[in-house]
């Protein structure tokens, strides 16, 4: 897959075209060594390695963070669509600036919490967050309340080992500890709305539904 979207990515960089955010979700969302169904902790360890494989693909992603607003001490609270539920103190996911036409906005690749790419504010939603609390950083920047190097708030020092180390560690971890039956995560209305649009513009027969199930393999 990694190969496939090498070659035939539109764009590279900082900006994608939308007609490859699915894709590039999808080769995320498939990484064994990933622990997406871990959702109980591990989220700056998820957002560590996707960045990085992202940067393997020639694309330069940021990092959207939630519940780090300056003085929000609420924990996190998400509920899914099968009655799972999880509280984090904050929340980062990569976020890619996605381009259709002349327009172009901030896209969040989250397989811990969505089928599909999604909006800020989808992602914010999901976890009962505001848009305009959601916090951008660029990769490599130090993350909100001065976390050293980007890979978790406050953090004054590397983690033993290195950030590398450490986020192939927990995600070995977690990946122990996951769920047999992954919890029914939610479904991405930006990612249903572009790719119906597709279908239509190309003449497809196929419904926008059948389009992602041939491309995606987490719950539709």
């Amino acid at each position: 897959m990694s190969s496939y979207l090498n070659k035939h990515l539109q764009t590279k960089g900082s900006v994608i075209y939308y007609t490859d955010a699915l894709d590039i979700f999808n080769y995320l969302a498939d990484q064994d060594d990933i622990a997406f169904n871990f959702v109980e902790d591990g989220c700056y360890a998820r957002a560590h390695i996707m960045c990085k494989k992202l940067r393997d693909l020639g694309i330069t992603p940021q990092k959207a963070w939630s519940g780090l607003q300056p003085g929000n001490n609420d924990n996190i609270k998400v509920i899914f669509h099968d009655a799972h539920k999880i509280e984090w103190g904050y929340h980062v996911a990569p976020v890619l600036e996605v381009k259709k036409g002349y327009n172009t906005e901030l896209i969040v690749f989250d397989p811990s919490l969505f089928d599909a790419p999604v909006t800020i504010r989808e992602w914010a939603k999901a976890q009962k967050e505001y848009e305009h609390s959601i916090i951008i950083t660029p990769l490599g920047a130090d993350a909100p309340h001065k976390g050293k190097g980007g890979y978790q708030p406050a953090l004054e020092d590397p983690p033993e080992g290195g950030f590398d180390t450490h986020a192939n560690n927990k995600m070995k971890e977690y990946k122990e500890a996951s769920p047999i039956v992954p919890y029914l995560r939610f479904r991405s209305k930006w990612a249903r709305r572009h790719f119906n649009q597709l279908a239509i513009a190309s003449k497809k027969t196929s419904s926008s539904e059948n389009l992602l199930k041939r491309a995606h393999k987490i719950s539709l």
